[in-house]
């Protein structure tokens, strides 16, 4: 089955507290026919974040069996946990006629990217969105607003966010 001629997958990015969430909760209340693509992880759950709703939470062997068996459309370690956007994920909901939106790390926009260039369903329907914070310094206020990290933590993400 192809996916529906009309159908997007948004793909979101900025660097962390760069507002995707935001940005994604945003889109999903506006748009009735978009649904938010829900990615996998080995890291632990946030508060109040939910298995098959938030993420799919996958324990460290799981996700490498995944990746080994190439369910993955995109894959990487960030900040010392693994994600991963599941093909059967992304193109299930473009074959149901579904707007699919997307957010991810800087790093893997370049690999989705590329496989969007081997899948021409995937070619077709691929629209990408880079979120940049007005400053570094309102990046930092963001993430440390959040609560999640330690100072160290912040400045690692900072670091990587400056590249």
């Amino acid at each position: 089955m192809q996916t529906q001629p009309n159908a997007l997958l948004i793909v979101i990015s900025a660097p962390s507290g760069g507002g995707k969430t935001t940005v994604c909760q945003q889109l999903l209340a506006a748009n009735p026919n978009m649904t938010r693509a829900i990615t996998c992880t080995t890291r632990p759950p946030r508060q109040g974040e939910r298995d098959g709703v938030d993420y799919h939470f996958l324990t460290p062997d799981n996700f490498s069996l995944r990746a080994q068996q190439g369910e993955f459309l995109e894959h990487a370690m960030v900040y010392g946990n693994n994600y991963g956007i599941l093909k059967s994920e992304i193109l299930g909901k473009l074959r149901e006629g579904k707007d699919v939106l997307l957010s991810v790390d800087v790093q893997g926009v370049a690999t989705l990217c590329s496989r969007a260039n081997e899948i021409p369903e995937l070619q077709r329907a691929l629209v990408t969105v880079f979120l940049t914070p007005a400053s570094i310094q309102e990046l930092e206020g963001r993430l440390k607003k959040r609560g999640d990290d330690t100072q160290g933590f912040i400045a690692r993400r900072l670091n990587v966010a400056r590249n």
